[in-house]
């Protein structure tokens, strides 16, 4: 009877293992699982980012102080947007018009750049040309014409020029670091993986982000690209990367109105 009792202990406990190894095996499998469809953080190499500052630096328009921009946009430094542009749809028509960004929110992102703090008049100035530039959009739709580039003429805001460009490279620099972190977070969670790219094609992208957001590229609403990224194919990255630029006006990156 002791023989039973012991063949009894052993069956149940060896069923048990037994059971143990198969859910050991499905957890197994699904972490497996889930390794396989999650990439690699992604991060941009130091030669990347040095591409990445230059060719912004060679292809955006470097103004000291604040400027309307090719889409009527208040602007700042190498691209970087101190407001919004938004669509009118009245009486039959459709315009574009513009947002400034307070005075607050500039100056918050002035204090996390390290560049000086714009005053309540210099902002005013601003103010008052962006109230030009949106009758200009008004009459002209989206295209600012002789408003391009065009500044305050008096107590203008301007970045330091002196001190070897320092505000000049930490607000350019901070923009940046904010794209560059917003594209890897956006890649993350819709698992694109950005690594094993050539860096040319790295530039690519971020010009496409930096300009148009996840509207662009690593986006919800841009599967057709997001994929091509995915396999590595390097000539539908371009052709999907070409077509959203070009059916896109030029517009303000969705990350930049929201940056601080």
């Amino acid at each position: 009877m002791y023989n039973y009792e012991l063949y009894a202990i052993y069956l149940f406990l060896s069923n048990g293992l037994y059971f143990m190894k198969i859910v050991t095996s499905l957890v197994t499998l699904l972490l497996m699982s889930v390794s396989f469809f999650t990439y690699a953080e992604w991060k941009p190499t130091k030669q990347q980012y040095n591409k990445i500052e230059s060719d912004l630096i060679a292809f955006e328009s470097v103004r000291y102080c604040p400027y309307v921009g090719l889409n009527g946009v208040m602007t700042i430094g190498i691209g970087q947007a101190i407001g919004t542009r938004y669509e009118v749809k009245k009486n039959g028509r459709t315009y574009h018009q513009t947002r400034l960004w307070s005075l607050e929110r500039i100056n918050n992102l002035f204090k996390t750049a390290d560049v000086k703090q714009m005053t309540s008049g210099q902002y005013q100035q601003i103010v008052n040309l962006k109230k030009q530039t949106n009758r200009i959009l008004k009459k002209k739709h989206f295209k600012i014409g002789e408003y391009y580039k065009k500044q305050p003429r008096q107590n203008v805001y301007c970045l330091n020029k002196k001190d070897n460009n320092k505000e000049l490279m930490n607000l350019v620099r901070h923009s940046i670091n904010y794209h560059l972190t917003a594209m890897a977070t956006q890649s993350e969670n819709l698992n694109i993986d950005l690594n094993g790219l050539p860096d040319e094609i790295i530039e690519f992208v971020f010009d496409l982000f930096y300009r148009g957001g996840p509207g662009l590229v690593l986006g919800p609403n841009t599967p057709s690209i997001n994929a091509a990224i995915n396999n590595k194919d390097i000539l539908t990255i371009f052709e999907e990367g070409f077509a959203r630029s070009n059916r896109s006006e030029e517009h303000t990156s969705e990350l930049q109105s929201r940056e601080t």
